[in-house]
């Protein structure tokens, strides 16, 4: 009887979500940084514009948090 779906192999993805979730973690942690950098350094800067860098940053944030779900959960076998 042939079956209703066939099997994929997902192990040779292993190494691409790998490399994907290194990358990722590697910029994220340099936006972290650049952002830190930037409250310290100019601390006299307008409010307004210190709340849109910690909004992009927050995205950021939320963006490398969806990727990582996203990549961890699609290689999970059924």
């Amino acid at each position: 009887m042939a079956e209703l779906l066939p099997q994929i192999d997902v192990k040779p993805l292993y190494r691409l979500t790998l490399i994907g979730l290194v990358a990722t973690a590697f910029m994220s942690g340099l936006t972290s940084l650049q952002t830190f950098l930037y409250y310290r350094q100019y601390p006299r800067d307008h409010l307004i514009l210190k709340f849109f860098v910690g909004i992009i940053w927050m995205i950021a944030v939320r963006m490398h948090e969806l990727s990582v779900y996203l990549s961890v959960g699609l290689c999970v076998p059924l």
